[in-house]
């Protein structure tokens, strides 16, 4: 991102949730575990729109480096792009980095730590049917 924006292209950054690779036969263990959250950014370029890069997601599948440059794969949720915001209501006016875990509050004041854990299930092929 520091690299783009230096030399004057758009960048944003995202974060979001890693989900579990499947292999496309067998379903997943319900309710799997997420160990945490996942970054990757994003940069504009005229006529074609936000083009992803995935670095880290490189780094792991060397034989996919290529694919992460332009593509992200689908085991992904996205969550956030904010950056620097406030939540409301907020009357300290504490400005946050990013949000991916949950945030409680008491009587205006924050409560830390809060225990959380964030988990899904694949479900079976369904049909919508048209409406």
């Amino acid at each position: 991102m520091a690299l783009a924006r230096a030399s004057g292209i758009p960048t944003r950054w995202s974060m979001g949730f890693p989900l579990a690779y499947g292999d496309g036969r067998t379903t997943p263990a319900t309710d799997q575990a997420v160990p945490g959250y996942h970054c990757w950014t994003e940069f504009w370029a005229p006529g074609a729109g936000w083009i992803p890069v995935d670095i880290s997601e490189a780094r792991k599948h060397p034989e996919l480096k290529d694919y992460f440059f332009g593509h992200l794969s689908g085991n992904r949720v996205l969550f956030s792009r904010a950056r620097d915001f406030l939540l409301e209501p907020d009357a300290s006016g504490t400005r946050r980095n990013y949000l991916i875990n949950p945030v409680a509050r008491a009587d205006g004041v924050d409560v830390s730590p809060v225990d959380w854990s964030f988990n899904y299930s694949d479900v079976a092929d369904v049909t919508v049917a048209a409406l």
